[in-house]
């Protein structure tokens, strides 16, 4: 954000949405926007779609979107020159999980029928 944006205020937001059982993290600043005065983040490719909003397409910005759809996230990035950035991150919960699914035998003796015994 310094380095790119030069911005004096940052913002950062993590929360939980229990509706869609997902993580959203935005982080927004008051910077040039991307590919504003002076920063080159786009490298001149910034789209619009005719609203003024930029959705940055610097080979940064390219290699945190492709990092996002590997874990299934969603990266949405907004920007206005001069008027700030916002990159907003969003990862179900319900397809992320670090942790493999439990089974019932997983490392567990289970109990024989037997009164006594266990097998492994």
């Amino acid at each position: 954000v310094m380095r790119h944006a030069h911005a004096s205020l940052v913002g950062v937001v993590l929360r939980y949405v229990p509706e869609t059982r997902s993580l959203v993290l935005e982080v927004r600043d008051n910077g040039h926007g991307i590919g504003g005065a002076g920063n080159g983040a786009n490298g001149g490719n910034g789209a619009n779609g005719g609203n003024g909003a930029r959705t940055g397409s610097g080979k940064g910005l390219q290699g945190i979107r492709r990092r996002a759809q590997l874990i299934g996230g969603e990266l949405l990035i907004s920007s206005k020159p001069g008027a700030g950035t916002r990159v907003r991150f969003t990862l179900p919960l319900a397809e992320f999980s670090p942790w493999p699914e439990p089974h019932a035998t997983a490392g567990f003796a289970q109990p024989s029928h037997e009164q006594g015994t266990v097998s492994p």
